[in-house]
């Protein structure tokens, strides 16, 4: 996996998506984000967005809950954890980008 080593911005605002960003809308930024990487990377765990991003964790998080909510992502596989629990990979929808027009008129 290769970390992204250039600052992310988000592809309809064009403002930079930080790793500590506390704007207001900083999270559907963030979901446009995983949701044009995991278009390219499908089926990567939170973890490895993160990774690919170069984000946090828990920014990443937040940021695939916006896009699942909002129907830019899917879960397109559940991994039984050996130490129990879950792990979840990411697909994006069939209409994300459809999807993602209407979040722009929001």
């Amino acid at each position: 996996m290769v970390v992204r080593q250039v600052p992310v911005t988000c592809p309809i605002c064009d403002l930079p998506v930080e790793v500590n960003d506390i704007r207001n809308g900083v999270n559907f930024c963030r979901g446009r984000v995983i949701a044009a990487y995991v278009e390219t990377h499908p089926s990567l765990t939170a973890w490895e967005i993160a990774q690919g991003l170069g984000l946090s964790y828990h920014a990443t998080q937040r940021g695939i809950l916006k896009a699942r909510d909002g129907g830019l992502l899917v879960i397109s596989r559940i991994e039984d954890r050996p130490g129990g629990g879950q792990r979840f990979r990411y697909a994006v929808a069939d209409n994300w980008r459809e999807v993602e027009a209407e979040w722009w008129h929001k």
